[in-house]
């Protein structure tokens, strides 16, 4: 018993449970996150988490993890057992068979998922997609940053120390560069490996550097919560998931979210009023046509200083959190348990694959027909059959039975365009005395082509031979049309011959036998 993956299946199953996911935590956002935007940001990296968690987990605590087995986009495949065979027997051959079944019906034969255009044409489309977002991402991150390198001013000693001290408070225990730019970019923090708080140089020249404290304050607590990270995972989902809009919405919603939670933060850690650190937002705001912001990295933005912002720093300043409490942190991972397993549970579908199983075990296997053969299968040459009686002997296991149709390994020699006639097969008894039966066989079953391939021969009915009896074949050859007959000469031409009675019969000049086999009915 083995398991097939259905890639397409997979992919589905993926994009419905994020889009459950995200609709699921928007509306507990709304329900109760809107005056808490800790508890929103912690809901909001699970539902990150879940765009890049592959729904490949099984968990009973899980919300997807039930015993649906019509969810499972994998395939249970229980290979039957080949029926005991007679140790005299060394000519029968039966194949191999197997029970295929999908998980979701039962004893139904599995449909295995197949590369079809549709499924190329959405990969491509989806490649191309997410390359040229990560592309134009990565371009506008390192234009914007050798821009801000190219214009770099020196930073005031008073700044610099400003930024030393502010970090020490915070607990910050590595350093952070400070980079002032004529270009107007900032207030933001920069890098991942790296990080680098970026000022603007047309807004320090008109404060003295305590009055910046609030934004350096903002930028470091943006470190200090692992923010850069989070925007790194963020542009990550953004490229896979370019597609899904409620994708994009997120990434919004979770930016505007993490200033919410830097200003709570920020207002505790500056122990002043509130109206101190609004006052500088508003600063950056009147400030707005002279910024730009840091594309793809967290810091103060015009744009997202609205009046709501300043309404919650001014009156709900006793209820802030100076970190994310543990109890937001212990939702969201609970939460996380529900939702970021998404593979079905496989009790149910492995108990129907283990009772298929049984049944296969209990029940024989459908016998194909018993097959006749000589040698190792394996062509050593090939010649014309002229119609001078060519021959090749059989024995059957029992005393009698029943030919169904032969396979001849050869190809058609002559005109491209196979003629309308037919050749013979003949059927003689071991004395080559009697004729059991002559079938007449339309030359189109052979294909036109310079190797020699296995052509299925049937009869229009099964015929009754004894337990020794002669297969001859007659194809009438001529300029125009014929068959070349691989030989095998493994077993040195012990059961084949030419000639057309018992008494002119003769071993083939090649030393080898017929690629000839038989086919026995039930």
């Amino acid at each position: 018993m083995f398991l097939e993956f259905d890639f397409p299946g997979f992919v589905s199953r993926q994009v419905w449970q994020l889009t459950a996911v995200l609709v699921g935590v928007g509306v507990l956002v709304w329900l109760g996150g809107r005056r808490r935007p800790h508890l929103a940001y912690a809901l909001w990296l699970v539902v990150l988490m879940k765009a890049i968690t592959p729904p490949l987990w099984v968990s009973n605590l899980s919300l997807f993890s039930v015993p649906a087995a019509s969810e499972m986009g994998w395939a249970v495949v229980v290979p039957q057992e080949e029926p005991p065979r007679n140790a005299s027997d060394e000519t029968r051959v039966l194949e191999n068979s197997q029970i295929a079944f999908s998980l979701a019906a039962k004893k139904q034969k599995l449909v295995l998922p197949q590369k079809t255009n549709w499924l190329l044409a959405a990969t491509t489309v989806w490649l191309i997609g997410a390359a040229s977002l990560a592309s134009v991402s990565a371009m506008l991150v390192f234009l914007r940053w050798r821009r801000m390198r190219n214009t770099e001013v020196s930073a005031a000693p008073e700044l610099l120390e400003a930024v030393s001290r502010i970090s020490k408070q915070l607990g910050l225990r590595r350093a952070v560069r400070l980079l002032v730019t004529n270009e107007g970019y900032g207030p933001a923090l920069f890098g991942v490996w790296r990080p680098t708080i970026v000022l603007p140089q047309c807004v320090l020249a008109e404060k003295n550097p305590q009055d910046w404290e609030p934004t350096l304050t903002h930028e470091l607590i943006h470190l200090r919560r692992g923010d850069h990270w989070v925007s790194l995972l963020q542009a990550v989902v953004q490229v896979v998931w370019w597609f899904h809009p409620l994708v994009w919405w997120m990434n919004r919603q979770i930016c505007r979210v993490r200033e919410r939670c830097c200003d709570q933060e920020s207002v505790c850690a500056l122990a002043g009023p509130p109206v101190q650190y609004a006052e500088s937002l508003l600063e950056v705001l009147d400030a707005k046509s002279k910024l730009r912001p840091v594309y793809g990295f967290p810091g103060v933005r015009p744009v997202q200083i609205t009046k709501q912002r300043i309404q919650e720093i001014m009156t709900m300043s006793k209820t802030f959190q100076a970190r994310t409490p543990t109890w937001c942190w212990g939702l969201a991972l609970a939460v996380a348990i529900v939702v970021l397993p998404g593979m079905p549970l496989a009790g149910e579908s492995l108990a129907l694959a283990e009772e298929a199983a049984t049944t296969a075990k209990q029940k024989p296997a459908a016998r194909k027909p018993l097959r006749l053969k000589y040698g190792d299968n394996k062509p050593d040459g090939k010649k014309s059959i002229a119609g001078a009686g060519e021959m090749i002997r059989f024995e059957l296991p029992t005393e009698a039975g029943a030919v169904k149709a032969i396979r001849v390994h050869g190809s058609r020699y002559g005109y491209p365009q196979a003629p309308k006639e037919d050749f013979e097969v003949t059927l003689l008894s071991a004395d080559m005395k009697e004729v059991l039966h002559t079938e007449l066989v339309p030359y189109s079953l052979f294909k036109r082509a310079k190797k020699g391939r296995w052509t299925h021969v049937p009869f229009k009915a099964s015929v009754e031979v004894p337990q020794t009896f002669w297969v001859v074949l007659n194809f009438n050859a001529e300029a125009r049309k014929g068959v070349y007959v691989s030989y095998d000469t493994s077993t040195k031409g012990q059961y084949s011959r030419v000639g057309t009675t018992d008494e002119d019969a003769r071993e083939t000049k090649f030393g080898g036998d017929w690629m000839v086999q038989v086919l026995l009915a039930k």
